[in-house]
């Protein structure tokens, strides 16, 4: 009995982890919308079409195509990845990504939760429904 419940474990471990997979995010409750390429689990993370989500969240958005490099600012905060290579800068501090930023079907994905974390938003994973949530904290209240 050990062993069987071994294997179907192991089985189910062995798995690919949905490569190319499509989900679905809202932020502050809209779903997003996407033109081309929607965004998608690779290498076991969700990657989003860069513009959309970034424009989303609020920030400027940037993309150099000679260099490959997407850079984006919102509030202070600034943003620089460069497709292929998992060394990002946030404020010009590096930070490791699990997965680098890709170019698909003619779309540059980058790492949702990294740019979202970076822009100072939260980020809820529902793997059941293949649900990304988004939130954003609003600005303070201006004192009178």
């Amino acid at each position: 009995m050990n062993t069987l419940l071994t294997c179907v474990v192991a089985a189910v471990v062995a798995l690919p982890m949905g490569q190319g997979q499509i989900v679905r995010v809202e932020v502050n409750g809209v779903p997003g919308t996407y033109d081309g390429t929607p965004p998608q689990i690779r290498d076991g993370r969700v990657l989003v079409p860069v513009r959309s989500v970034f424009e989303q969240l609020g920030a400027t958005v940037t993309w150099d195509d000679e260099k490959k490099v997407v850079t984006a600012e919102k509030e202070g905060r600034h943003i620089w990845m460069r497709i292929g290579e998992t060394t990002a800068l946030r404020n010009d501090v590096p930070v490791i990504l699990d997965v680098a930023p890709q170019i698909i079907e003619g779309s540059t994905l980058i790492p949702l939760r990294f740019i979202s974390e970076a822009l100072g938003a939260k980020v809820v994973w529902n793997g059941i429904e293949k649900l990304v949530v988004i939130t954003t904290e609003p600005p303070p209240a201006l004192l009178p």
